[in-house]
């Protein structure tokens, strides 16, 4: 079976990580349809932070079809998978900044603070990307690293939500 043309692969590609955000504003439309809430039960602000959420999760999780796609296209591509490994390496390093900033600037309005909120909620998404990209990686080097900084960003939000407080509440404690 012959691959596509380049051109092909290209708006594959490009259709899936347009048809992920739709997908996902959809999933809160289906939502919205099947559990209405009361008016008196929501609250603007959270219901919408709460549909944020929600299509950005499921955003991420479709968009790792078309994801694993270009990467299985670009296989024979060395540069592209070095790269993609120092690339994936730098951002983990972000994440221990974020969580390092988090600690420091918790009880402060410091706008530093949102930056690296945001970095850490996007640590789940973050760490299913790396270990995708570590499924297509043509050599064990790439693949390592790659595993690793996964790992990382696993490791970090599991940090957060222990120095958050988030999983003893969760457990119950």
């Amino acid at each position: 079976m012959n691959a596509p043309r380049p051109r092909v692969q290209i708006a594959i590609v490009c259709a899936g990580l347009v048809a992920a955000p739709v997908v996902g504003s959809v999933s809160v439309y289906v939502r919205h349809w099947l559990l209405p809430l009361p008016p008196e039960e929501s609250n603007g602000g959270m219901a919408a932070f709460g549909d944020l959420l929600q299509v950005i999760a499921v955003s991420g999780l479709v968009a790792l079809w078309p994801l694993a796609h270009a990467l299985y296209w670009l296989r024979a591509v060395e540069r592209f998978w070095t790269a993609l490994q120092w690339g994936a390496t730098i951002f983990a390093a972000t994440g221990w900044l974020a969580l390092l900033g988090f600690v420091v600037a918790r009880r402060s309005t410091s706008g530093w603070l949102l930056f690296a909120l945001a970095r850490i909620g996007l640590m789940p998404l973050s760490a299913l990307a790396g270990a995708t990209c570590a499924l297509f990686a043509p050599h064990a080097r790439q693949r390592g690293w790659l595993v690793a900084s996964a790992l990382s960003e696993v490791l970090l939000f599991l940090s957060y939500l222990f120095v958050s407080g988030a999983l003893a509440s969760l457990l119950g404690h």
